[in-house]
């Protein structure tokens, strides 16, 4: 903690001092001659292509390039790159469970606090049950956009903390080539390798052009899974896992005025087992990772996302249409028989072959979106605007079944109780001890505009509003002893939220842009099946309750943000920084009741998260780059909640995530007559998350806080006319912090994730 403060205040010192030198001071005491200027990048956050410096938000944005250079494959390197973003993966099953969270507005529970887009399509999903959202994998990706704070104006529901845009490379009448291989290797586990393919280019002479891309990766595991009852290994490197990705997309243009552009993008993610390992039996250090689970979890993930735009260049405007559906599927096979026996008798290991429990999650969803929008086309007058209209109608299906095991033994073993005497109910079709088949269908239109207008040459304001109508209904069979008794239940929950924003921007001149924002974010609000009241009663009453609540409403925050957006000495330095503070009221969280294991969901609380973000490159030669990008996160609730005796929230307990975050890196680039040869070094710090207040009722003493996360990574290479050849080190001090979990208060047994071991490998790219 105090490395990473030190390094941040040295960073933003050195940034200051940059802001107030005039760029011809820098240039004139430089020794040595100009370097080359920085490359800017060109975005699409404000519905608009504007250069990233010119956009008055907080954004991060990161092109093919650029990803390539820091080796980013996941979703998990993004976050681990971006100051202000938290990402979280579930160590439970096949880890498919996930949180992502920008600037602290994290929720596990209800709909997402940070939106996720494939070019114009939000693909984010409700949490319900074990379902997590889809993280599209990176290959072929012109860019990805990290928007922080609410753009609940221009990207709605969901888009509460920010939001996330994988942005997919155009089809043009241009012959491109794209290639990339890689081969690796981990310590104490498997081999990695993938290959992926992409060309696009005319088909009919001015009219008709297409891209057609695949790939191909295999993440080879370095978690051993072994026999409980022998402690022989039965599977090497269990969690390893497979990606595969194909994206079509057509350019026809019959017109000049006129583009339609359909696409569809085809993914498919399989893991054999998940990457938790038991901490009785594992010796990081010496490279041992091992999971004794009496079962493995697979998981398999596939979605498909057909879409059609069609853009339409009229007289003085534009008129874009984007029409898409969603397609996904989830199946796991969770192991449940270390958590049956927890919160069953306090003994989460098993007696038997026979206490295997394994469950059942297939999770369906399929959203469709419509969105018509018209933007004045670039001039040089004073106003410039976006408005349009939104639909989307999802439905999501969710089933959960969990096997008994040896529950009706463990029962009569150790309590003298039949499954009926214990809970008023046998088991579900004589296997099942939960059966849970819930279907919901969601629906959102909205009107949304924003616009542009110069007071002065220098000053914009900007002015923006959403109106969204969102309706949420379900429907859900609960049954098994855990569900006691058996019951159907429904609910609706409907609302009109509106978002506006407002904002004041100051060019001071081509390469200054000062700005400061008020916007408003939320996400939808719904409805829940109420617990078994036999089973819950004395949860239940311990918080002065008869029944848990049928339905919850949308919490939204306000965001208060300042930065500014600078290129310096001479184009030679960029730094980009705000200041925010967000206001989050009514919030969905989850109310644990531990004696049944089972929850709802309340609005309850509010916080407050305060922060900072600040992002700098500097070419220090014509040969060396410096990069820096640091974020801090101070979010914590600002009001003490209890129901009856039991306190759930602290006035000052924090909302997790880790607060300091530091991103660095050096590049080097020397010019050669086949091409060029280049070193990069990224050094990736995450802080120790805050401490839990060991009075609120969810407390487990046993459980630290997060650790602190140091990653190196070292790549190096050449690039040889259009082949670029690397070697790569990733986790290169093979750091292993252990993210620790259990099944239940008081369970002996304890679970831990961790970074990939050491890995070193060989990449391969051409580019045409």
């Amino acid at each position: 903690m105090q490395r990473i403060t030190r390094i941040a205040m040295l960073f933003v010192g050195g940034s200051v001092l940059a802001m107030l030198a005039p760029p011809g001071v820098l240039a004139a005491e430089s020794p040595t001659p100009p370097a080359a200027t920085l490359d800017e990048i060109v975005v699409t956050a404000t519905r608009r292509e504007e250069a990233l410096g010119r956009v008055p938000i907080s954004v991060a944005a990161y092109g093919q390039l650029e990803l390539e250079r820091r080796g980013v494959r996941s979703i998990d390197d993004i976050a681990r790159i971006t100051p202000g973003v938290d990402f979280q993966r579930s160590s439970f099953g096949g880890n498919t469970g996930v949180n992502i969270a920008i600037r602290g507005v994290r929720s596990s529970v209800g709909s997402a606090t940070t939106a996720l887009y494939i070019d114009d399509t939000p693909i984010q999903t409700r949490a319900v049950g074990l379902a997590a959202p889809a993280f599209p994998q990176v290959f072929d990706l012109e860019r990805v956009e990290v928007l922080r704070g609410p753009q609940g104006t221009l990207f709605g529901a969901g888009a509460e903390g920010g939001a996330v845009r994988f942005i997919t490379p155009a089809p043009d009448f241009r012959t491109s080539v794209y290639a990339r291989a890689e081969t690796a290797t981990t310590r104490s586990g498997d081999m990695s390798h993938e290959a992926g393919l992409a060309v696009g280019g005319q088909i009919v002479d001015g009219r008709l052009a297409g891209r057609v891309s695949g790939w191909f990766r295999r993440d080879g595991g370095w978690v051993d899974h072994v026999d409980f009852f022998t402690g022989k290994v039965t599977d090497t490197g269990a969690n390893r896992s497979d990606e595969g990705v194909i994206h079509a997309a057509l350019l026809w243009t019959p017109t000049p005025q006129i583009a339609v552009t359909p696409s569809i993008a085809l993914q498919d993610q399989r893991v054999h087992d998940g990457g938790a390992y038991w901490i009785d039996l594992s010796a990081p250090r010496e490279g041992r990772f091992r999971n004794a689970n009496l079962l493995e979890s697979p998981a398999h993930d596939a979605f498909a996302l057909p879409a059609l735009k069609v853009v339409f260049d009229l007289t003085g405007v534009t008129l874009t249409s984007n029409s898409s559906i969603f397609s996904r599927r989830l199946r796991s096979l969770p192991d449940f028989t270390e958590f049956g026996g927890a919160t069953t008798i306090g003994d989460p290991y098993p007696f038997s072959r026979q206490s295997a429990a394994a469950g059942h999650v297939d999770d369906l969803q399929q959203v469709l979106t419509q969105e018509l929008r018209l933007a004045s086309t670039p001039s040089d007058g004073r106003l410039s605007w976006v408005a349009g209209v939104f639909y989307s109608r999802s439905k999501q299906k969710d089933r959960e079944d969990l096997e008994a095991g040896d529950l009706e033994q463990l029962l009569e073993q150790f309590y003298g109780l039949t499954i009926e005497q214990a809970y008023g109910e046998p088991l579900a079709k004589g296997t099942y001890a939960f059966l849970e088949d819930s279907t919901s269908k969601e629906e959102q239109f909205a009107a949304f505009g924003q616009a542009d207008y110069r007071l002065t040459d220098r000053v914009k304001l900007t002015l923006g509003l959403r109106i969204s109508r969102d309706s949420f209904h379900f429907s859900t069979f609960s049954g098994g002893p855990y569900n006691a008794p058996d019951h159907i239940a429904t609910g609706s929950q409907s609302e009109t939220p509106t978002t506006p924003k407002v904002g004041l921007s100051f060019q001071a001149d081509a390469d200054n842009l000062f700005y400061a924002t008020i916007a408003k974010g939320y996400r939808a609000g719904g409805a829940q099946p109420q617990v078994p009241a036999n089973v819950c009663r004395k949860d239940l009453a311990n918080l002065d309750l008869t029944q848990s609540p049928a339905a919850y409403g949308s919490d939204h925050v306000w965001s208060y943000e300042a930065g500014s957006k600078n290129r310096l000495a001479g184009g030679r330095l960029q730094l980009d920084a705000s200041v925010y503070y967000i206001d989050w009221s009514a919030i969905q969280q989850t109310v644990a009741l531990p004696g049944c294991h089972l929850n709802f969901v309340a609005n309850l609380g509010a916080a407050l998260s305060r922060g900072v973000d600040i992002a700098g490159e500097a070419r220090l030669t014509d040969n060396l780059t410096l990069g820096m990008a640091v974020g801090y996160v101070d979010a914590e609730y600002r009001s003490i909640l209890r129901s009856g005796s039991a306190l759930i929230v602290a006035e000052g307990d924090r909302i997790g995530g880790s607060p300091w975050t530091l991103a660095a890196s050096l590049s080097y680039r020397s010019p050669t007559a086949t091409g060029a040869r280049y070193a990069r070094l990224d050094y990736d710090v995450k802080s120790k998350t805050p401490r839990q207040d060991p009075q609120v009722s969810s407390f487990d003493p046993a459980i630290p806080q997060r650790p602190s996360v140091e990653l190196v990574n070292l790549r190096a290479g050449v690039i040889l006319h259009r082949l670029d050849l690397s070697v790569f080190a990733n986790n290169l001090l093979d750091r292993h912090p252990a993210d620790l979990t259990h099944d239940a208060l008081g369970s002996p047994l304890f679970y831990a994730t961790t970074l990939r071991p050491r890995t070193i490998g060989v990449t391969a790219l051409y580019r045409y």
